[in-house]
């Protein structure tokens, strides 16, 4: 382990553990009520700058039905350091201003101010939001706040560039988020999940028509891809016709099959 790790590592434990959280490997995650939540630190290399870092983390419903990868490598579905705005002063470019990486050097001095800059995200806008998603009911309004968040700082710093952004849809909420879509089934908000559905089996769709016009799909992969698009369809017809009785049982089959995988994953 080198000393951006061991420094890394310890100082982390140092303050999420008290919280519950355990570590395996780079990944740190917890199960609260019924959510996973989890962050996770990634190494990218070098540049003239220096050692590059960046910080990945989710909150995953025990519902969608984990699996055993996603808890080996992290579920970061974002982005710790798109928290804030990232200043923009013209051609001078610095690693201060890369808006998901951090930069350090092998020196002391700088992996401690790189480890103490990560650890201000950490506990200023990190363990807060964990405390906020602390359920599928609350985890799901949590993150598309988070998600408007990080879409107003990416327009705002793009303005400053002397550019004119790309407007996202949805404010920056991302709809093709099928975490999102099993907080909402879990939680009862079949609007949002009505939305997510619809775009989720037409996002597979488009997926499944360009992979056979291009011949990307094997045989197995295609019988695979129509099985999805058949479950996305028949998800929403159910959510059409209101019957969200159909879900209850799913629902609870995948959170007993994430529990058990759970269990089993932090015995190693």
């Amino acid at each position: 382990m080198d000393d951006f790790n061991r420094k890394y590592y310890k100082t982390c434990a140092s303050i999420v553990f008290p919280y519950g959280f355990r570590r395996y490997k780079r990944v740190f995650g917890r199960v609260v009520n019924d959510v996973y939540q989890s962050f996770d630190i990634e190494k990218l290399g070098r540049q003239s700058a220096g050692k590059i870092v960046r910080v990945g983390f989710g909150v995953v419903p025990l519902c969608e039905k984990l699996q055993e990868n996603w808890l080996e490598s992290g579920v970061g579905l974002y982005y710790l350091k798109q928290f804030e705005l990232i200043p923009f002063y013209g051609p001078d470019y610095t690693s201060d201003y890369d808006i998901t990486n951090w930069y350090y050097q092998p020196e002391p001095e700088s992996i401690d101010v790189c480890v103490a800059e990560i650890m201000r995200y950490l506990t200023t806008y990190l363990l807060p939001l964990f405390e906020r998603a602390d359920s599928c009911a609350t985890a799901l309004q949590a993150l598309i706040e988070v998600e408007r968040l990080f879409e107003r700082n990416r327009l705002a710093k793009v303005w400053m560039e002397g550019d004119t952004p790309k407007v996202h849809p949805n404010g920056g909420v991302n709809i093709f988020d099928s975490s999102k879509y099993y907080m909402a089934l879990k939680s009862g908000d079949y609007a949002y999940a009505l939305k997510s559905c619809r775009a989720l089996e037409m996002n597979n769709k488009r997926a499944y028509q360009s992979g056979c016009e291009n011949g990307w799909l094997s045989d197995e992969n295609r019988i695979s891809r129509a099985k999805e698009i058949a479950q996305w369809e028949e998800d929403r017809i159910h959510l059409q016709m209101g019957d969200t009785k159909y879900f209850q049982a799913i629902l609870a089959e995948n959170e007993a099959y994430s529990r058990d995988i759970l269990k089993s994953f932090w015995k190693q």
